[in-house]
């Protein structure tokens, strides 16, 4: 598996941040956190690079159908099939 160059962390927090503006606008993080259930601050932690635990994680992968070799890797297709379109829609 290949990774982009910086720190693997940070990459994931840049492409949950492109996802999150995709499927919420620049101004989604409220929207975003309610869904998955965390104050809007976590969120914004995460984006900035703080390691997000699994189930928040999870909870993105199942709200906007991002897919998850993009967001590990930014390899491949950004969303999953059969979700492409509603995660595009919001």
């Amino acid at each position: 598996m290949s990774m982009t160059y910086g720190n693997p962390t940070r990459q994931l927090s840049r492409r949950l941040r492109e996802i999150r503006i995709e499927c919420y606008g620049r101004g989604g993080e409220a929207v975003l956190a309610g869904h998955l259930g965390v104050p809007i601050e976590t969120w914004r932690n995460y984006e900035a690079g703080v390691i997000i635990p699994g189930l928040p994680l999870l909870r993105f992968i199942e709200q906007t159908g991002a897919h998850p070799t993009w967001l590990l890797t930014g390899e491949g297709d950004r969303y999953l099939p059969h979700q492409s379109q509603r995660a595009r829609s919001g």
